[in-house]
């Protein structure tokens, strides 16, 4: 008899209900170490950090500049606006550069209003 994966449909009164049938461990994709996420790619991530978590930014001559010494010039910065804030930062557009040390955030046009965002630095 043979084990097989798959996703039943069970038809109801109001259209049909999928079921999940149990995921046995061997179903898994693990590497040579059973480990979902292998140490170079757990390395990749170690020195990530979050800069600011729902801080209102403060734009002077349309820049708003945050500083960290764990910045490098080459570290990614993921700019999550505030569901209240998306739209203000959108009609600003509003873009990001990493450089040594500090991001600067820049404002195509003037913020509207108060602009918070969490920001995720991505040391590379």
């Amino acid at each position: 008899m043979a084990n097989r994966n798959y996703t039943q449909k069970i038809r109801t009164a109001s259209g049909y209900d999928t079921l999940y049938p149990k995921t046995t461990a061997s179903q898994i994709l693990t590497d040579s170490n059973n480990q979902f996420i292998s140490a170079a790619e757990k390395n990749k991530i170690a020195n990530d950090f979050i800069l600011t978590n729902q801080q209102n930014l403060t734009f002077t001559n349309l820049t708003a500049i945050i500083s960290d010494s764990r910045i490098t010039a080459n570290s990614l910065a993921d700019v999550y606006f505030t569901a209240a804030t998306i739209t203000i930062a959108s009609a600003a557009e509003v873009s990001v550069e990493t450089y040594t040390g500090r991001i600067e955030l820049t404002a195509k046009n003037t913020p509207s209003g108060t602009v918070t965002a969490t920001i995720r630095i991505r040391v590379i």
